[in-house]
């Protein structure tokens, strides 16, 4: 498994965690900051996995048939 795919892994992994925080906290503030930050993470998963496309992509258009 490459980086990215671990990164990706590890950034949705922590997004969910987030998510859960969320749904339970008290505090309105805190629950739409935990989402703010869920959200920043799940973004950054996508970004790997299209990193990783790119990669992959390129690789193959440069790469011998």
């Amino acid at each position: 498994m490459s980086d990215e795919s671990n990164r990706a892994e590890h950034y949705r992994d922590v997004a969910m965690e987030y998510r859960r925080l969320a749904t339970t906290s008290s505090s309105i503030q805190m629950r739409e900051r935990y989402l703010r930050m869920a959200a920043h993470y799940g973004k950054l998963a996508e970004d790997e996995v299209d990193e990783q496309a790119r990669e992959n992509d390129e690789y193959s258009s440069t790469s011998p048939a």
